[in-house]
């Protein structure tokens, strides 16, 4: 039997706590997906974690079928580094090796100034009308984005930084004033380590008065789980288009709007099957062709 399991480091991403005050939120959630072995006679895959990434007997946490490749481990501590293996059993009762690891860790608000220097918010400069650069930067190399919002959800987010360095510059644009905005980096290394800032604010207090806009995009229900129905999609510019990326960038669906204005998506690739557990984007286009919203989609299977 041979070690095809192994973990997607880059669909390892914060889960829940958003919605919660964030003086309240000392714990959180990760999403642990991975790809599935090529063994035709898996029945389950076990989950496993760790505080350590050379622990020889790491936690069990749950056994889950063979047709499920994503586990949410739920009220995990801040401020601690988790560890996440995979194995996989066949119908024999056989386990596979340990899969590649991949861990995350939550800076929280109280942190040293060792910990929080592994991922921070650095600096926040101002560019343009309604327009920031927030620079964050983490101890080692890093890719990632920056979370945020008008209040503690933080469901909007930067353009991904694909490139690999310990210093970043993040645009945020359409930002309302005066307003105070909540914002957190989220960094991942190349030995697939995940790192969230802790949070920060931004205040526009120093520029005009701008109305709210209307959202560009609804996306719901969140997280999208295609086995309970389409994701809806609505407030789409008339006359644009509708592309959904993975992670990493790759088109995998894409649509043209017409004069109705909503959508829906079944969860399914261009080849009409079914995309993997894991975080895409949303971008969507005007009539123009210019990108009015990127928006991060978490789908769950």
């Amino acid at each position: 039997m041979t070690n095809r399991c192994a973990l997607a480091a880059s669909i390892l991403v914060l889960l829940a706590g958003l919605a919660t005050p964030l003086s309240a939120q000392e714990t959180t959630s990760y999403l642990v997906s991975w790809e599935p072995s090529v063994e035709p006679d898996i029945t389950h895959y076990i989950v496993y974690r760790s505080l350590s990434p050379t622990d020889p007997n790491p936690t069990p946490l749950d056994t889950v079928g063979s047709s499920t490749l994503f586990y949410v481990d739920a009220a995990v501590l801040k401020g601690t580094m988790y560890y996440y293996r995979i194995k996989a059993r066949n119908s024999s009762g056989v386990l596979s090796m340990f899969s590649n690891t991949c861990s995350g860790l939550t800076i929280p608000q109280d942190a040293s100034e060792a910990m929080d220097n592994l991922c921070r918010i650095a600096q926040k400069i101002k560019t343009g009308e309604s327009t920031y650069d927030i620079g964050w930067t983490t101890a080692v190399p890093t890719t990632g984005f920056v979370q945020y919002d008008r209040d503690e959800t933080l469901d909007s987010m930067s353009v991904w930084d694909q490139r690999y360095a310990s210093s970043h510059a993040s645009p945020l644009g359409g930002l309302s004033a005066p307003e105070t905005y909540f914002m957190r980096a989220v960094a991942y290394d190349a030995n697939d380590n995940m790192f969230i800032s802790a949070v920060d604010t931004l205040d526009t207090l120093d520029e005009p008065q701008q109305p709210h806009a209307a959202p560009h995009l609804s996306i719901y229900p969140v997280p999208y789980r295609p086995s309970v129905g389409a994701l809806n999609l609505a407030d789409l510019p008339a006359g644009g288009s509708i592309a959904v990326l993975s992670g990493e960038g790759v088109e995998v669906w894409s649509a043209k709007i017409g004069a109705e204005t909503s959508m829906a998506w079944d969860g399914m690739n261009r080849q009409g099957s079914p995309v993997m557990s894991g975080v895409y984007f949303a971008v969507v286009r005007d009539a123009s062709g210019k990108v009015v919203e990127r928006r991060p989609i978490m789908i769950v299977r």
